[in-house]
């Protein structure tokens, strides 16, 4: 019993301590003009949170969100805490606002803890300018007017007038502050800029180096101003012909931008343009070959690593650096240019020509052949004087070996006995595309290439037992994958077709729409290479 009843003691004083805590805010004055500051105090014992100072409707409501209008972070809990505020210039006139100070984070709700104070409207203020900022000559000026709301206002202008407009003749920052002499609510305009005669000197820059290359140019450039007039010189003489900030330069000189107004003028410092030694172009001779195929063309008269290529188009060739050049594969005439490269500059373009020269005797590979595997072929290369492939019986051929001064090379090398005579024997164990290069009259090479199929025998089962052991289950068909085009049916023995695959990669396991055929002799037909090969026979299936 002594236990329950300390208990209930602490928890007496703890809810005791809790309807302790407060929160409560002060204003100093209670009428102050929207737009100005307010000194908000508040009390409290909370523990250490973040504060915000809150603005009610203009019927004293916190019921709608508030405005924000000031916030205290991190402050402990205190007595006659502190911060200042500003009432939004907006705020309607209205005596029954209230303000208050909450605790947001951790959240502390106070109620209305708030204090009454009265808001007079803010003046408006603004600046309306007669005539332009920019003043020329003596005689020129600028009526500033301020524009307000009320009648009953006090003037203070940044120059010391007091009257709603001024007249203004002298370059300087014009702002005014209005006061209502009922409220006594002050507000500052907006800032004006009057600006007289002057003009500053211009600067020149530029888009790349003042050192030119024969045949580039720059760009010099000033910044661009509105009702300005320019005009560039080189070595003091106008330089174009445009009103422009810009000026291409092609030429060295020493170059000035002037800019003026209806009021004054200035000159730029000058910039030096120069030029660069001159690079000497290269020399380049025409390059041939007989029949098609790619061509070195050699330069000289440059260093090594310093030359540039160019295509048809004098497009650059990336990494075309040095004194030779290996044209791409060409079928007739191209053209290409080189040019020397020194100090950053180019030299003129040379012309670099490639002639192709049409081959007088094609090749001929032979037709495409097809062995069994481990079978051999002999290639036989013919040179002919037509261009149709294969060649007819009425075109007269050449056999290659009649020609001692003919050279022929045969790739790829495997599987040949003599990779470098016209007829070679290949024994290949795999599909092959053997291509023939002939080197003829004048260095030509001509080409053609014959295609080497290696197919493997078919090993077809006579029949199979589908009963379900794991052993010769489905009907399998070794060599079949060498086919991948091959066509596998099955018919049974009136003729009707119960299984067909086309690249037999799923194996017939003795089935017919689902369901199991039985013991019996069935029949197939295999083609392959679009029919061109055929197998047919019979398979026993065995249950």
């Amino acid at each position: 019993m002594r236990f329950f009843t300390i208990l209930f003691c602490i928890l007496f004083i703890i809810s005791g301590l809790k309807a302790q805590i407060f929160l409560d805010t002060f204003v100093d004055n209670s009428a102050i003009c929207a737009g100005s500051e307010i000194e908000v105090k508040y009390s409290t014992n909370f523990s250490s949170a973040e504060y915000s100072v809150q603005l009610s409707d203009e019927n004293g409501s916190f019921e709608k969100a508030p405005a924000t209008i000031g916030r205290i972070t991190s402050a402990a809990g205190r007595m006659g805490g502190g911060t200042k505020a500003r009432i939004p210039v907006f705020a309607k006139e209205s005596n029954k606002y209230r303000i208050r100070v909450i605790a947001t984070a951790p959240f502390f709700a106070a109620g209305d803890n708030g204090a009454d104070i009265i808001i007079k409207p803010a003046p408006a203020a603004n600046i309306e300018i007669v005539g332009s900022t920019s003043l020329c000559g003596g005689n020129e000026s600028v009526t500033l007017k301020a524009i307000t709301n009320t009648n009953t206002n006090i003037y203070e202008w940044s120059s010391g007038e007091t009257t709603p407009n001024i007249t203004v003749s002298r370059a300087g920052i014009y702002f005014v502050k209005v006061r209502d002499r009922q409220t006594l609510c002050e507000v500052t305009s907006n800032v004006v800029e009057v600006t007289a005669n002057v003009i500053k000197a211009p600067t020149i820059q530029s888009n790349g180096s003042l050192e030119l290359c024969v045949g580039s140019y720059i760009e010099l450039r000033t910044a661009f101003m509105e009702g300005i007039v320019y005009e560039w010189q080189k070595n003091g003489k106008k330089e174009g012909t445009v009103n422009s900030n810009a000026l291409v330069v092609t030429q060295p000189g020493e170059y000035v931008v002037t800019i003026a107004n209806k009021c004054a003028k200035a000159t730029s410092l000058p910039i030096l343009v120069s030029l660069k030694a001159v690079v000497p172009p290269p020399t380049c001779a025409p390059a041939s070959r007989c029949g098609e195929g790619k061509v070195v063309l050699k330069a000289s008269g440059g260093k090594e690593g310093k030359y540039q290529w160019y295509d048809e188009n004098f497009y650059i060739i990336k990494g075309a650096n040095s004194s030779t050049y290996t044209t791409e594969y060409h079928k007739r005439k191209g053209t290409y240019y080189v040019a020397n490269e020194e100090f950053g500059c180019v030299s003129d373009k040379i012309q670099a020509d490639v002639f192709i020269k049409p081959p007088t005797i094609p090749v001929y590979a032979g037709e495409d052949v097809a062995i069994i595997l481990g079978e051999s072929v002999q290639l036989n290369a013919m040179l002919r004087n037509n261009v149709s492939t294969p060649p007819e019986n009425n075109i007269e051929a050449t056999s290659a070996t009649s020609k001692a001064n003919y050279r022929y090379e045969w790739s790829p090398k495997d599987y040949l006995d003599n990779p470098y005579i016209p007829n070679p024997v290949a024994n290949p164990v795999e599909n092959m595309v053997y291509t023939v290069i002939a080197t003829i009259e004048e260095g030509c090479e001509v080409t053609d290439n014959v295609k080497v199929t290696v197919r493997r025998e078919l090993k077809i089962p006579n029949g199979f037992t589908p009963n379900g052991d794991g052993v010769n289950d489905t009907w399998e068909i070794a060599n079949i994958t060498f086919q991948p085009d091959a066509t596998v049916e099955i018919f049974d023995r009136w003729g009707s077709k119960i299984f067909e695959s086309k690249g037999y990669t799923t194996y017939w396991d003795g089935t017919f729409n689902g369901q199991q055929l039985p013991t019996h002799t069935y029949f197939y037909v295999i083609s392959a290479e679009n029919g061109k090969l055929r197998w047919t026979g019979a398979v026993n299936l065995i249950r």
